[in-house]
């Protein structure tokens, strides 16, 4: 599958030969610096853009066919980096409700959706809260309480905590990890190093191929071409790569400071 932009008479590719397969409950991280192509991917995903050749099916269904495109949209929900950008209601609980509410369902079914949604990000009690009156990460959660209200099978992030503080961005990784643990799909796009390890598998994509598919350890280890992909260890994987150096254990796992000093103790 690829894809190009076209610009007047010029053609300029942005996804290039990529043949992926993504199952169910995989926590999927896609790396790759500005410009790889990483958020043309999350648009061909679910149809908000279709291949210029090859084919993007999901649960079998084609994102060129017209009559399934709303089928595939229940099915992959995508929350992209600026919450505000989604969100759409005056509190927090009708913002939630109303992807629900466009499919028709019954108001007992919507209520239990958005109960379940609000609780599985943490926002509970603030069901009357003013989005605007949230946290930057509040926010983010919002908009992922939003996603999760449709029950879809895929969860496509694009940057989502780009635009986050530290604490913002620790209680979205948090969600994210919680839902891939309940059995969703996660494709969470980033270009941090270090929010990719909470992943199970990582893909980097580079002039818009995809030049690695592995485990997120194995790409800590290929050291010598994360500089060619554009891609930088965060300080934190940085101090865990010199304390392997100086012969002290840290699991190539360990993403956080708690994680480090969890090992620096043992």
């Amino acid at each position: 599958m690829s894809h190009s932009y076209t610009t007047g008479a010029h053609s300029v590719p942005a996804v290039r030969d990529v043949s992926l397969d993504i199952g169910p409950a995989e926590y999927v991280a896609v790396l790759g610096a500005n410009g790889s192509g990483k958020s043309t991917l999350v648009r061909l995903i679910n149809g908000l853009l279709l291949p210029s050749s090859g084919e993007i099916t999901v649960n079998g269904i084609g994102t060129h066919d017209e009559a399934g495109i709303g089928t595939i949209r229940e099915s992959v929900s995508v929350v992209f980096q600026n919450p505000d950008d989604q969100i759409v209601a005056t509190s927090v609980e009708d913002d939630v409700a109303f992807g629900p509410e466009n499919l028709g369902l019954a108001r007992d079914v919507i209520r239990e959706r958005v109960a379940w949604a609000l609780e599985s990000v943490g926002l509970c009690g603030l069901e009357r809260r003013e989005p605007h009156l949230l946290s930057g990460g509040q926010k983010q959660r919002l908009a992922i309480a939003g996603a999760l209200a449709m029950q879809p099978h895929w969860l496509v992030l694009d940057e989502p905590t780009s635009m986050l503080d530290p604490v913002g961005r620790v209680e979205v990784l948090d969600v994210l990890e919680a839902v891939a643990d309940s059995g969703r799909s996660v494709i969470h796009v980033t270009h941090d190093l270090s929010e990719a390890m909470r992943a199970s598998r990582a893909l980097v994509m580079h002039e818009g191929c995809i030049v690695f598919d592995g485990s997120p350890g194995d790409l800590l280890c290929a050291t010598d071409r994360l500089e060619s992909w554009s891609l930088e260890l965060s300080p934190l994987l940085t101090l865990a790569e010199e304390l392997r150096d100086h012969g002290i254990v840290v699991p190539r796992a360990a993403s956080t400071p708690a994680a480090i000093v969890e090992a620096l103790c043992r």
